[in-house]
């Protein structure tokens, strides 16, 4: 099953929308209900879960399947999942149990009974553990219909079709039974109801118990109802008052709305649409249906109806074998079900839109995030109004065509606390309006504009907030190139409403405010000195029982060079970014700080900087926590946009476009070069229990004199290894690293050129570096060493002899005790093999694979043996015999990838290999690769499943990344970079 996902993927946006849409001519906008098909089959009903998804469950072929959606705030549609089989039977209708679960009622598929089946969601599917339960006693019963009464007893109604020969409705109590899992009956087939047919049931927000059905052939096809509630007779558990509706149709189905109201939905009379009826419960024993027989569908039968979390009322049904799913609100008495627009340019993400970062035309550019993730941007150019709708997706914002909404100049806009938005400008003869308007992804246009031009102050430059608490703070300039003032105005939004308190306050000189809403409650005022452009701040306090703002302590400046326009944004890590345009620059400058522990200063961690060029900017934080910043562009009309991200080791944003937001190494201080050191010899790597990789070298090219030895970390992102620069931490030859079962790394190596002994040290992690906290520990006498760690976690170690042509091996474990931390070793020196350059490599099924090169004079033959530990005989055995890999090559070296496969790499190419069936041998295939050339290879895969292979070139180290081709059986390494 396709799990249920947070977002709906375009593919299938764009498939839903083909399926509803016609031509147009051009641009025109037309609009039609909202009416999706989203599977096939029959008697369609649903539910909302208590997490939110939603249930539906239909028929076909006998068969009952079920279907998961989520309803996507953004777009047009809602989710589903693929139809999954869970039972035979038709006719299913379902409840929320008070646990969460579910209850599903059916007709059977070859007999006249009922049954009942119980569900749960469980990890993006259901599960349905206790199925196909016949509860019925009666001879012929169908037309089941379950509800979760307040007392969290369970009722189920169903037709009785042989009561009477009249048709009757019996009912069913019963308890879940949590320890069984199954439903314990308590009444069974009571009848109630003469003359009823495909009932209907609900719980009201009161209690009472709502029972619709109709009444088949009967003449006018009335609806009626009836209503219940639990009584203490054990016999008569349920009284019932029973009325007709003004209503006529089939096959209702009903619910609660949100405000508590009840949902009707039905055939209507004639069999060829659907209505709804809207009703209230004036007491227990009677409803007020004060709106009935409202069209809402052609062609559609066999509705069912629930309202999703957000209050929209969802409502599906069949037609010709098809299902289809219809969204609206309620509003004022009635269900406005939502349009959709045949726009070609009417959705996000779609092939019309531009992500180019000049998105629009026009001057003084501002920026909100809605709550559900888009953004709003407007502008302004030769005095009229515009706005645009942005999505981020995929490192690029993508804008819709800019729609103009009204005359005026200088907007700013920000997102009141239900989601509405608050746009204010100058509209001429230094008058201040302001408009409010919500996203409306059906409406005529993206954006409702619900109240316009609404004046409220005089003034210029206008700058607007949306508070903590709700409430609305503005700042601006005053209206005569006299008046330097800076005013402030304070407003309350409720009912579409917006209510001004303060009528423009006086509290500074300045010029070119600007107002941040802090997470405090605080408030951080900017603006521009009026006798040397030097930019000032204070902070403020709100007081919403005066709805007044006052200054804490004194504004201070804070840049003091020549500037325009500041904003600030406070960012959701708490950090404060200040941004401005500079006179002396014709560029746009950043500044990162914090708050003082008193609330009442910024504490700036990072110096001013100038990152891009441009003016008039604006910033908003998206909620994936992408910085988006809007600005003029200087030497065009262009609005442009520009991403960028807070670096949290150098305390500052960066917007250049080259940043990569790496985990742990930062990213100004690394290296993207494929020569990632320009001077080194015998690379080997590791990778970290973090995921970075750990390289380690020394400085010269020639394999037994001493020098540095140096290491680096390394960290893929998107393809690419960014290096840290060498650092040195001892001094030797021949370095070889693993890593740990504990994380910590071991690195063995030469010291004291041809007449070498050997030394490991042993390092740790810490916050970008190696900390060696055991270094320059002598465990052995020879050269040219190379270790490993099986997953067992024992170290096993190979090395040449001094000055004869044997190699050997050592073995142990490491160990953390009281008295010191180090490898102790069970073999010590153990001679297993002749030859020169030897390596091994730990295997998955506890093998080890050594490989090196003849011990013979003008011999260049590679060969391979398979080994296995002993552990009682504390020595290492080898299984079967050694044998030639390759008839000529040097330094060879072997891995073992995730998928089993074996990467046998010497310095003019590699081999695949794999073990065989028996695990007792290696069969190495026959081709060689020689993709690339240098020596003193080493390799790793790393987490992700790309494989690194380092290695000397020209007395360089390069960096190569592959991947396994599964169609070509072997390694395949990327174009050498």
């Amino acid at each position: 099953m396709k799990k249920i996902t947070l977002f709906t993927k375009l593919v299938l946006i764009l498939v839903l929308m083909a399926s509803v849409m016609v031509p147009t001519d051009g641009f025109a906008s037309t609009k039609e209900d909202l009416k999706l098909k989203y599977s096939e089959g029959y008697n369609p009903s649903v539910v909302v879960l208590d997490n939110g998804f939603i249930l539906a469950l239909k028929e076909k072929d006998d068969k009952l399947y079920y279907q998961l959606g989520e309803y996507v705030r953004r777009g047009i549609d809602i989710e589903w999942s693929e139809p999954i089989e869970y039972d035979t039977g038709n006719a299913p209708n379902l409840t929320v149990l008070d646990n969460g679960h579910v209850m599903e009622v059916h007709n059977g598929a070859t007999d006249d009974h009922v049954y009942y089946s119980l569900g749960r969601y469980k990890d993006g599917e259901m599960d349905w553990y206790n199925v196909g339960n016949k509860y019925n006693t009666s001879k012929e019963a169908k037309n089941p219909s379950v509800t979760t009464l307040e007392n969290g007893q369970i009722l189920a109604v169903n037709e009785d079709p042989e009561q009477n020969k009249g048709g009757w409705v019996r009912y069913y109590l019963g308890n879940y039974d949590e320890e069984e899992k199954e439903i314990q009956w308590k009444t069974k087939d009571y009848p109630y109801a003469p003359t009823a047919y495909n009932p209907s049931i609900s719980v009201l927000d009161n209690g009472s118990i709502l029972h619709v059905w109709d009444s088949k052939n009967a003449v006018n096809a009335p609806l009626s109802n009836s209503l219940s509630s639990l009584t203490q007779e054990e016999e008569h558990p349920l009284r019932w008052v029973g009325a007709e509706l003004d209503a006529t149709g089939y096959n209702p189905s009903v619910t609660n709305l949100a405000n508590g109201d009840i949902l009707n939905v039905y055939e209507n009379e004639n069999k060829d649409g659907l209505s709804y009826s809207l009703g209230r419960s004036v007491d227990d024993r009677e409803i007020d249906w004060y709106s009935t027989d409202n069209e809402y569908d052609v062609g559609g039968i066999n509705p069912s109806a629930a309202v999703l979390v957000n209050g929209l009322v969802l409502s599906v049904h069949e037609a010709e074998g098809d299902l289809y799913f219809k969204l609206g609100e309620y509003n004022e008495d009635e269900i406005e079900w939502l349009k959709l627009r045949h726009d070609t340019t009417d959705r996000l993400l779609n092939s019309e839109m531009s992500s180019l970062p000049g998105y629009a035309n026009g001057e003084n550019p501002a920026i909100t995030v809605l709550d559900n993730e888009l953004v709003v941007s407007v502008n302004d150019k030769d005095g009229k109004l515009s706005y645009q709708l942005g999505e981020y997706h995929d490192g690029q914002v993508y804008w819709t065509d800019p729609v103009e909404y009204g005359d005026g100049e200088k907007p700013t806009l920000a997102t009141l606390a239900n989601g509405d938005i608050i746009e204010v400008h100058e509209g001429g003869n230094h008058e201040l309006h302001y408009n409010l308007g919500r996203y409306d992804p059906y409406g005529e246009e993206e954006i409702d504009w619900y109240s316009t031009d609404n004046f409220y102050g005089i003034g210029d430059l206008p700058n607007v907030d949306v508070m903590i608490n709700g409430d609305i703070v503005l700042v601006n300039e005053g209206q005569t190139i006299d008046d330097i003032g800076v005013y402030y105005e304070y407003g309350t939004f409720e009912n579409e409403k917006v209510t001004w308190y303060r009528n423009g306050v006086h509290y500074e000189n300045g010029l070119q405010p600007s107002i941040t809403a802090l997470d405090n409650g605080r408030l951080l005022k900017t603006q521009k000195s009026v006798s040397d452009n030097h930019l000032w701040l204070s902070m403020n306090q709100s007081s919403k029982d005066n709805h007044s703002i006052d200054v804490i302590g004194e504004s201070y400046e804070y840049e003091a060079h020549s500037s325009n326009h500041p904003v600030m944004l406070q960012l959701e890590n708490g950090y404060i970014l200040s941004m401005f345009d500079s006179n002396q620059s014709d560029g746009t400058w950043n500044r990162v700080g914090k708050l003082s522990s008193d609330g009442q200063e910024i504490e700036w961690t990072s110096n001013t900087y100038h990152q891009f060029d441009g003016k008039n900017n604006d910033v908003v934080q998206l909620q994936n926590g992408r910085l988006l910043n809007v600005h003029e562009d200087h030497e065009s009309d262009e609005i442009q946009y520009k991403l960028g991200s807070f670096d949290d080791r150098a305390k500052q944003v960066n917007w250049s476009d080259d940043y990569v937001p790496l985990e742990y190494l930062d990213y100004t201080k690394v290296s993207t070069e494929a020569v990632y050191n320009e001077e080194g010899g015998n690379p080997s790597i590791t990778v970290l229990d973090n995921g970075l990789v750990l390289s380690v070298n020394h400085s010269s090219s020639i394999g037994y004199v001493d020098g540095k030895l140096n290491y680096q970390l390394g960290e893929e992102y998107d393809g690419v290894i960014y290096w840290t620069d060498p650092v040195n931490y001892d001094n030797g030859n021949a370095p070889s690293v693993a890593t740990l079962p504990n994380g910590d790394v071991i690195e063995v190596h030469g010291m004291g050129g041809y007449g070498t002994n050997l030394y490991y040290n042993v390092g740790r992690y810490e916050d970008g570096k190696i900390n060696w906290y055991i270094l320059g520990y002598k465990y052995d006498t020879g050269q040219n060493p190379n270790i490993t760690v099986t997953k067992e976690g024992q170290i096993v170690e190979v090395h040449e002899a001094l000055w004869s042509n044997k190699i050997f091996y050592n073995y142990g474990t490491f160990k953390e005790t009281d008295l010191g931390s180090g490898v102790f070793w069970d073999a010590i020196g153990q001679h297993y093999d002749s030859g020169h350059d030897p390596s091994v490599a730990a295997l998955d099924n506890g093998l080890l694979l050594k490989t090196h090169r003849s011990s013979k004079l003008f011999n260049n033959n590679l060969w391979l043996s398979l080994n296995g530990i002993d552990k009682n005989d504390k020595k290492i055995n080898t299984i079967g015999t050694s044998s030639v890999w390759k008839h000529s090559g040097r330094l060879p070296v072997s891995y073992q990838l995730d998928n089993g496969q074996i990467l046998m790499m010497f310095n003019d190419g590699f081999n695949m290999a794999e073990l065989s069936t028996d695990g007792n041998n290696i069969e190495v295939k026959e081709d060689t690769f020689t993709e690339f050339c240098g020596e003193g290879h080493d390799v790793v895969q790393l987490q992700n499943g790309l494989i690194l292979n380092v290695h000397e070139d020209n007395k360089k180290l390069r960096y190569v990344l592959g991947e396994y081709d599964e169609k070509e059986k072997r390694v395949v390494w990327f174009p050498k970079r």
